[in-house]
């Protein structure tokens, strides 16, 4: 009887564990600022825009005027945006360079996830594994949706 009391017992600390474990990783998403979920367009933005948003979580997108890759990665964000209907800030890299992002993140294009004025996450063009989530939605959206959360009517 003691014998089946035990087996029980750590059977429930083996399932309370479990959803502590699957809570805790899903708590590392944030959740963007509300106005951010919408249209699934791009905002453009300055730097003294973000100045302004430091209490803010968003994506910022910024881009070049011209493109390395095959498709154009603001296509594949849009596809993202449209279906999920979040809406990212865009910048020119030239603006971007203003900001104090840029210490950390000194190339474009770029996607960067930031939380109250701190960079989450942000895609590098110059890696292999970061290239092919700027050319296939399916790929980004994987990327984007383990740092963001999304809300689809």
């Amino acid at each position: 009887m003691k014998k089946r009391i035990v087996i029980i017992l750590l059977f429930i600390i083996t399932l309370v564990l479990a959803a502590f474990v699957i809570l805790k990783k899903n708590t590392n998403k944030i959740d963007l600022s509300s106005k951010y979920y919408g249209s699934g367009e791009f905002i453009e933005a300055t730097s003294e825009d973000l100045l302004e948003k430091k209490e803010e979580n968003y994506v910022l997108f910024v881009y070049n005027n011209y493109c390395i890759f095959k498709v154009p990665c603001d296509e594949i964000f849009l596809s993202y945006m449209k279906k999920n209907k979040v809406d990212f800030l865009s910048m020119t890299f030239e603006e971007f360079k203003k900001t104090s992002f840029y210490d950390e993140v000194s190339y474009a294009p770029t996607v960067l996830v930031i939380k109250k004025n701190n960079i989450v996450a942000h895609l590098d063009a110059e890696k292999d594994e970061d290239a092919i989530r700027y050319q296939n939605v399916d790929e980004f959206s994987k990327w984007i949706n383990k740092y963001i959360n999304r809300v689809v009517e």
